[in-house]
């Protein structure tokens, strides 16, 4: 029985390792990534969020649509001040 490893399975071993190489780091990074999409996606829904409820407060203060009621003025700086 041989003692050492051949050519071949010395190749195959350092392909097989080569990709598990690059696939490790390529997952830790699209995973890392997918948190960051997620984190950001939370901030820009609680900022509509805040920006409706502005809007909804306006409607209830003044009786009727923002838009009827409201100068986009004075809508610009509703959203600016909630930013």
């Amino acid at each position: 029985m041989k003692k050492s490893l051949s050519l071949r399975a010395m190749l195959i071993g350092l392909f097989v390792t080569a990709v598990l190489g690059t696939l490790t780091p390529a997952a830790a990074g699209f995973l890392s990534n997918q948190r960051l999409i997620d984190l950001r996606y939370n901030q820009i829904a609680q900022q509509i969020s805040r920006i409706h409820q502005a809007l909804a407060s306006i409607e209830g203060a003044v009786g009727a649509t923002p838009a009827q009621q409201e100068s986009a003025g004075q809508l610009e700086d509703v959203v600016t001040e909630l930013n």
